[in-house]
């Protein structure tokens, strides 16, 4: 597993991956008020708007993929979103943006993250910041047993 004690955004990667919660507002908009969310937020204001709108769009049709949890509460686990001109991850660390991290969702998110990445170009580099730590309330040591099936070409992030 490759960390870094930098800036994600000092990064060249093909792809930043940031962490994520459930929750899009009634004006279909993804809350991203925290954290790298947040700076991804600010460097691509269209950015929550179109992963809402993308992860209402899934929920209708792949249950098994996006499910409603309720009160405007997505499941995606992981989802890459085109934002203007930046590709963007968004990698799911909890349901609600007031809740700690879950470990689960941590796992299940790797998995469908995985998945995807498979697609990816194999010389690709990707950077994410350290899931669940920081506002998500977990212990990066406490995480990092949950990361070790990480594909190789992400880099961890920690500011």
């Amino acid at each position: 597993m490759k960390i870094l004690n930098q800036d994600l955004w000092t990064s060249k990667a093909d792809l930043i991956v940031v962490t994520c919660n459930g929750i899009v507002t009634k004006h279909g908009k993804l809350v991203m008020g925290r954290g790298a969310a947040m700076e991804a937020a600010n460097r691509y204001p269209e950015l929550p708007t179109d992963a809402g709108r993308l992860i209402k769009d899934l929920s209708s049709g792949l249950a098994d993929y996006v499910s409603d949890m309720g009160n405007n509460t997505f499941l995606y686990g992981f989802l890459p979103v085109i934002a203007g001109a930046g590709s963007i991850g968004l990698f799911q660390v909890k349901f609600h943006f007031r809740d700690a991290a879950k470990f689960s969702l941590i796992g299940f998110s790797l998995v469908r993250m995985n998945e995807w990445l498979r697609k990816f170009p194999k010389d690709a580099k990707i950077a994410m910041n350290f899931p669940g730590i920081g506002f998500g309330g977990l212990q990066q040591e406490d995480v990092e047993p949950i990361l070790e099936d990480l594909d190789d070409r992400v880099t961890l992030y920690i500011k």
